[in-house]
């Protein structure tokens, strides 16, 4: 039996079974993003908090920390920034983000900034209706 241990422990066997149970912990996702910037931290955190069980997640953090491999450090936390700002945490939304190149574009100090009026002689705006001809006959 200990000749049948010692097999398994030198074929690998149970050292990729230790490093599957690290990964079933948040602390590791964690450390992961932390490695990448702080906006990738905070994401992975709250992708994390966002589900009841903590298991339910590590799939959702362990595909955005995969696309390491395919960008910088610089983009990933670039895109995990606006991700933050636009409260999209999914794995679909940070690849599309990296994909399209909204990275590289420069983010609005807040989301009220990005939605500005749209000015255009058609367009009476708010004005317009406060003084209605209704409004005058009551």
């Amino acid at each position: 039996l200990l000749d049948l241990r010692i097999y398994h422990r030198e074929s690998g066997v149970l050292e990729s079974q230790r490093v599957y149970s690290a990964q079933q912990r948040p602390e590791y996702y964690i450390n992961k993003a932390k490695a990448i910037g702080p906006s990738m931290e905070e994401l992975i955190i709250l992708v994390i908090d966002s589900k009841k069980y903590k298991e339910q997640s590590f799939r959702t953090c362990l595909g955005i920390l995969s696309l390491w491999k395919g960008y910088e450090r610089e983009r990933l936390e670039s895109a995990a920034k606006r991700a933050l700002l636009f409260k999209t945490f999914s794995y679909k939304s940070i690849k599309s983000i990296l994909e399209n190149g909204l990275d590289k574009d420069e983010l609005p100090n807040s989301l009220a900034d990005s939605h500005m009026p749209i000015l255009h002689e058609n367009i009476r705006g708010k004005t317009y209706y406060d003084n209605s001809p209704e409004q005058d006959e009551r």
